[in-house]
């Protein structure tokens, strides 16, 4: 704002502008959307894995080791 009490024309211009654009939609041709629930199934198989190593690993290993400690 001026002195005066008057707005400036350049500056209202360049709002003016800027409000234009953003009122563009943007254009679709140059988004690439990841397939998410391709990516989800791939991730929760990875992870069942992992967790069924951990298991096979963690569970019966103690096990084992008691049976052949205990069975010498």
């Amino acid at each position: 704002m001026q002195a005066g009490g008057h707005f400036d024309l350049a500056v209202t211009k360049s709002y003016a502008r800027h409000l234009r654009r953003l009122k563009e939609p943007l254009p679709v041709d140059d988004v690439e959307f990841p397939q998410d629930k391709d990516l989800n199934i791939v991730n929760r198989r990875h992870n069942m894995g992992r967790g069924i190593l951990l298991w096979l690993l963690g569970i019966p290993l103690p096990i084992v080791i008691l049976l052949v400690l205990f069975l010498r």
